[in-house]
């Protein structure tokens, strides 16, 4: 849908250029765009609205179009945005966020289940606006959201005494159906750092480039999905895609900590790791890039926005 209609033959060819990479067409399922018709008004199908931006209705005192279109499935984009090399992304970003909110309209992982199997686990997370928690539970194919009620429901944030203090230190807890341990996700202060031969490399004036090996041999801690265990606790940081680093500190790759909060075993830990490793591996919650929490985070989040607060 849009208000420029001279944008429609440019945007549908961007489309059949780069929809490729979209999760709908990894499941074998070719994801089909056209404009959209008066008679499609009615349907529940995923829409991306091309409207102007702010300051373009208010030059022209005209009715902001974000406010008339609103549903389950819509997402909005300003055409003034729509310039030069990144439209391509812009343009897949949308569409990406049209797929989380087709997911959670539909309650199914669209074919993201066969590469990842969540169904031993539970994710929770706390917000602390609304005082409100709300529980994922994956069935495979399809999954829920719950907000637990505090007096009905085993909340694990008011069970542990998570809802006071800091509350932001804990990012998210996660469950482990097989062995009934509860799990707290936090930053850490730690950062990485390229190998110790990188270092050297550099004095010695040698060119470390961006091959897979080089990769592996100077900055294996930096890129892709790292983790060792200590103790009770998992130690993880995700990384760049295999592409090299980042080279400030604010977006160094920050190594967090999963830590057993009812357990004081020190042999606790969850009884299959690779999964929720593997479910931050899922790129199209941000575009060509890993998560560093798992993905039904990212999905608890936008239930949030869209039915609590």
């Amino acid at each position: 849908m849009t208000e420029d209609d001279k944008k429609v033959e440019e945007l549908l060819k961007i489309f059949s250029d780069t929809t490729q990479i979209l999760p709908a067409i990894k499941a074998g399922r070719p994801l089909k765009v056209k404009p959209f018709s008066n008679k499609m008004q009615n349907q529940s199908v995923p829409t991306l609205v091309l409207i102007h931006d702010i300051d373009w209705y208010d030059r022209n005192k005209k009715e902001d179009q974000y406010l008339k279109y609103k549903g389950d499935i819509v997402q909005h984009l300003a055409v003034e945005n729509l310039k030069g090399k990144e439209v391509p992304v812009l343009l897949l970003n949308a569409v990406k966020e049209l797929v989380i909110k087709e997911m959670l309209n539909t309650h199914s992982t669209l074919g993201w289940e066969k590469m990842v199997d969540l169904s031993n686990f539970s994710f929770y997370k706390y917000y602390p606006d609304q005082e409100a928690t709300l529980q994922y539970i994956s069935h495979r194919d399809t999954f829920e959201i719950r907000e637990l009620h505090p007096f009905k429901d085993i909340d694990p944030y008011r069970k542990f005494g998570l809802v006071s203090g800091n509350i932001n230190a804990v990012e998210c807890i996660i469950k482990d159906h097989k062995n009934g341990t509860f799990f707290e996700v936090k930053a850490t202060g730690l950062r990485t750092i390229p190998n110790k031969n990188y270092y050297e490399a550099l004095k010695e004036g040698k060119k470390v480039g961006r091959g897979e090996a080089d990769l592996e041999k100077y900055l294996s801690g930096m890129v892709n999905i790292n983790y060792y265990i200590k103790n009770q606790s998992i130690y993880y940081n995700v990384g760049e895609i295999g592409k090299g680093m980042n080279k400030t500190l604010p977006r160094a790759s920050v190594v967090r900590e999963i830590h057993p909060i009812n357990s004081i075993q020190a042999t606790n830990t969850f009884t299959n790791i690779e999964p929720l490793l593997k479910s931050m591996s899922m790129t199209w919650v941000r575009f060509k890039q890993y998560t560093v929490l798992p993905y039904p985070i990212k999905l608890l989040n936008e239930y949030y926005l869209s039915n609590i607060r």
